[in-house]
């Protein structure tokens, strides 16, 4: 979410977690937007997500190690939707137009915001 040109990074449980994303709270959006995504950290080696990095990374407290593991942890913002844009609330309008509006957005060429279309057939899953 950014709002009067900060950004702030929340749970789903509405713990904010900007400090320990300085990376990605440091990013410059359009507007006031309210984004809803994922905090993903990538094995550069892999391409895999490390859900284990993640957690590591949330849970650090002291500035120097959210620093460090900026550099060697770093985090992508995966965004799926576009809440609120400009001071308007999309929330009500169907998400493949949502979609659209966000895929207009100019968002920060930075390395840490990704946007992940859902214009791709889903592909079916198994679990066991």
């Amino acid at each position: 979410m950014q709002q009067n040109g900060v950004v702030r990074l929340y749970t789903r449980h509405n713990n904010d977690c900007s400090r320990q994303y300085p990376e990605i709270a440091n990013a410059i959006f359009p507007h006031d937007i309210v984004l809803d995504g994922e905090i993903a950290c990538v094995d550069p080696a892999t391409g895999n997500s490390d859900f284990e990095a993640v957690m590591t990374r949330f849970q650090a407290k002291k500035t120097d190690k959210i620093t460090a593991l900026a550099g060697t942890l770093p985090s992508t913002f995966v965004i799926f939707d576009v809440l609120q844009y400009n001071g308007q609330d999309l929330r009500r309008l169907p998400l493949m137009q949502r979609k659209e509006i966000l895929s207009s957005i100019p968002l920060p060429s930075l390395a840490s915001v990704l946007f992940r279309s859902s214009k791709a057939p889903a592909k079916p899953c198994l679990l066991r």
